[in-house]
């Protein structure tokens, strides 16, 4: 009878961390072919998210010879919902995100109140979380939720679970190799005069940072304050110019396109720029 080597791997939730989730792989061999196996115990760091502790998904890998080389079956059991009808749906999600990003659904259970999920992916997908900030209402954060689901999964990361509580989001994601190592960075912005400016202070920022290969994962403005939370290939250090006092604003319009235009020839990326009357405020940083 055939042989197969199976490796169990554990994803251990760091639930409310803001940090990587890691993995860890054991191995056995079975005979017989591929089967499934009993829950292997984990820890949380989250006993809300799971009241009764110590259970995680196991993840069965066949041998490479069954199918492509860097496609692997994995299994990804969610957290504890609230309500026993927000797990099904919860899954169907989990599903669908899978399938669109283009990684086949072996298999769904639902059980109470949470859902086990197996599927084929790359074999160095890692799992990742993203908890956000506070929003000023439950609706901005499913807003914003969606925004981040919808980059994700553009990026081929499948989004395994969204949650929206308490005018917060988090979501548990699977990472492409290129980003798994990447620490989430916040960009902070506050004081603006009016609210309406740091709304659009904060799209045109968001659109710098894309132009250099950043991932949004959060858009979140206050009132006339505002962060954006991304990952990069880059480490964020802003640095800023403010002009001294002009005779006519006419003049320092004039003088910011040319201080601009001086920073972007010396490999410089304008983050912020900004004319007060008659002196200007340039916010830049090297994206290397």
């Amino acid at each position: 009878m055939k042989k197969y080597a199976i490796t169990l791997v554990v994803f251990f939730a760091a639930v409310n961390s803001g940090r990587a989730v890691t993995m860890e792989s054991l191995s056995s061999s079975a005979s017989g072919g591929l089967s499934t196996v009993d829950l292997i115990q984990a820890g949380s760091n989250n006993k809300a998210d799971i009241p009764n502790p110590g259970q995680a998904q196991p993840v069965i890998t066949s041998d490479p010879s069954e199918g492509s080389a860097n496609m692997k079956t994995f299994g990804f059991e969610s957290s504890a919902f609230t309500l026993i009808s927000d797990a099904p749906r919860a899954m169907e999600e989990a599903a669908i995100s899978l399938q669109r990003t283009g990684y086949a659904v072996l298999e769904k259970r639902s059980e109470f109140t949470k859902f086990t999920i197996f599927f084929q992916a790359p074999s160095d997908m890692q799992l990742k979380k993203h908890i956000s900030g506070t929003f000023m209402s439950d609706s901005a954060a499913q807003k914003a939720a969606e925004e981040c689901k919808s980059v994700l999964e553009a990026l081929k990361m499948p989004v395994l679970e969204k949650r929206v509580s308490n005018a917060s989001f988090n979501i548990t994601y699977l990472s492409i190799k290129a980003l798994a190592s990447m620490e989430p960075q916040t960009y902070n912005r506050n004081s603006f005069t009016f609210d309406g400016d740091a709304a659009r202070s904060m799209e045109e920022t968001a659109t710098v940072l894309r132009s250099v290969n950043a991932v949004i994962l959060e858009k979140r403005q206050r009132g006339n304050e505002y962060n954006i939370v991304f990952l990069a290939p880059f480490k964020l250090v802003t640095e800023k110019y403010v002009s001294p006092v002009y005779s006519f604003p006419s003049d320092a319009k004039k003088a910011i396109a040319a201080t601009e235009a001086d920073l972007a020839s010396k490999g410089m990326v304008i983050l912020e720029k900004k004319v007060d009357f008659n002196k200007f405020t340039i916010t830049y940083f090297n994206p290397r």
